[in-house]
């Protein structure tokens, strides 16, 4: 069997031409294990219905062929089975691309392939850069999911991306052929916070992928880095049709387009453990169930406000990554007291009768913000009268204070015992609290807080309604931005905002922050 090298040019100036190319080399000489030319995939749609999950392990001797569930397309060496490394808790293989010295940017030296025929999939894979891998500069892709075939067939499609930039990282990248010439328009999603696999690193993905309705941005893309929520957007225009599909699954490791010429050595690209379904096979725990807004409607959504509503206000200057196009904003001037705060927003129908509440909201504070010594609180909870406990800042930490939890006065501060998290200005954050009341007066409440999925605190001895006030129980919560408690004022006009607040008495998301794949019945 003659075997054919072809160049795919990803890079946008030759990408019309060189990926017709591609689909002709594609059509013409895709291999499966035994080496029998097809014109067709391996299939993984029968065994996908009916939310079958199908895993690869890619066990076999080094230096196979068999692939399977994947067919195999050769450019070169194409993928084979590797002894050399497999990934963690896997083995004693792993699929292997090889990239030979004097390989040229905008190649792949093949692909593992199959169809999947489906609107939303989830999928799982390892990957890891040998530790001798000389990255491209431009970009390094991993996987591609065509949409009704591909761009230059009509289609479009998705695809995860690697940039070795500065400002690189994990990347989440769509693109179509408008059809107005050889370039093509594509979106381009970076992980936040940016991931960088280091060479010879396993690294563990799962996607969650949706594609829009015709003519709408209301697709989804979910990306897990080690078990931790890096990039959520569900408002990605997959640029459909009518009865648009994920056609296939492709493993196909492209070297750049745009970057450095051709490889100095030989190198390696690893992939393994395998999975893919059309329903998640670790599904989340359910959506939040009293309180879920985004600010993009340009409504305050279920929060009441002051009328009017002072220096508070929906703006659409900027936004947490991956939502849009609004956010809250608090404005607080020059000259601001100490202890002060622009306004408070509250739940307009409170919380019902609860000891266990999750919440989780996105914030930032402007690039020139002046940090108060004493505090910068962000949210109040409230526990029966004249109880409550709030979060903010402190020491450019998070902390959590219980107020008055005895009736009488008495407060307490926590700070985080597990992990350090700086909190700068002109960041975006996204806080997560489950917060568990304490038992009649005993001092066993609980409070777990997450910064960027990173788990930052865990207590398990915790006043928050103790005395007088033993028994109370969660009634209400308000974004009550008080600045410090004494001392100082503002030097110049300055900003804290929202986005993206959830709030639930059940958990929304599990410890790996896996988000609602619904909306729920829940105030918007």
């Amino acid at each position: 069997m003659k075997q054919m090298s072809k160049k795919v040019f990803y890079s946008l100036t030759a990408i019309a031409l060189c990926a017709v190319i591609t689909c002709v080399t594609v059509l013409c000489f895709v291999f499966l294990g035994n080496g029998t030319p097809t014109v067709q995939a391996g299939s993984l749609v029968s065994q996908m219905q009916g939310g079958g999950v199908v895993t690869a392990d890619f066990t076999g001797t080094n230096g196979s062929t068999n692939l399977s569930p994947f067919s195999r397309v050769v450019w070169g060496v194409g993928p084979t089975i590797s002894t050399d490394h497999y990934a963690p808790g896997n083995g004693p293989s792993s699929m292997r691309f090889t990239y030979p010295a004097g390989f040229q940017d905008g190649e792949t030296p093949g692909k593992a392939w199959a169809t999947i025929d489906t609107t939303e999939v989830f999928a799982e894979f390892w990957f890891m850069f040998s530790d001798n891998f000389a990255w491209n500069g431009s970009s390094d892709k991993l996987i591609y999911i065509p949409i009704d075939g591909a761009p230059w067939q009509g289609g479009a499609d998705a695809m995860l991306i690697y940039s070795s930039a500065p400002n690189g990282g994990l990347r989440w990248w769509t693109q179509y052929n408008p059809g107005a010439g050889p370039w093509f328009s594509y979106t381009d999603m970076y992980s936040r916070p940016a991931y960088k696999p280091q060479k010879g690193e396993w690294v563990k993905i799962k996607l969650h992928a949706k594609l829009s309705t015709p003519g709408n941005s209301d697709g989804l893309i979910r990306l897990w880095v080690n078990d931790n929520l890096n990039l959520e957007n569900d408002k990605v225009n997959y640029h459909t049709k009518a009865g648009s599909k994920f056609t296939s699954f492709e493993f196909a490791p492209v070297y750049g387009g745009g970057g450095v010429p051709q490889k100095s050595h030989e190198d390696y690209l690893y992939f393994d453990a395998f999975k893919i379904a059309t329903v998640d096979w670790d599904p989340p725990l359910g959506p939040p169930n009293i309180a879920s807004h985004g600010f993009d409607n340009g409504t305050f959504g279920p929060f009441g406000t002051h009328n009017p509503p002072g220096p508070a206000s929906i703006t659409n200057e900027d936004h947490a990554p991956g939502s849009g196009p609004n956010s809250l904003r608090f404005d607080y001037s020059p000259g601001t007291l100490s202890g002060y705060e622009p306004t408070n927003v509250w739940l307009q129908n409170g919380i019902p009768s609860a000891s266990e509440i999750y919440t989780q909201y996105w914030f930032k504070y402007s690039d020139n913000w002046y940090w108060h010594f004493a505090a910068n609180k962000q949210a109040y909870w409230y526990i029966g009268e004249g109880v409550n406990f709030w979060i903010g800042v402190a020491e450019q930490q998070m902390i959590l204070e219980p107020q008055n939890y005895d009736g009488v006065g008495n407060s307490a501060r926590w700070y985080p015992n597990l992990a350090t998290k700086r909190i700068e200005p002109g960041v975006w954050y996204k806080f997560k609290m489950r917060t568990v009341l304490n038992t009649a007066s005993n001092q066993d409440g609980i409070i777990e807080m997450w910064i960027d999925d990173v788990k930052i605190m865990h207590r398990t001895n915790i006043r928050y309604a103790t005395g007088i006030k033993a028994g109370s129980k969660l009634n209400q919560f308000a974004f009550y931005p008080i600045w410090g408690g004494g001392g100082n004022t503002k030097p110049s006009n300055q900003h804290f905002y929202v986005d993206d607040f959830k709030i639930s008495t059940v958990d929304f998301n599990n410890e790996n922050q896996k988000s609602p794949t619904s909306p729920g019945n829940i105030v918007r």
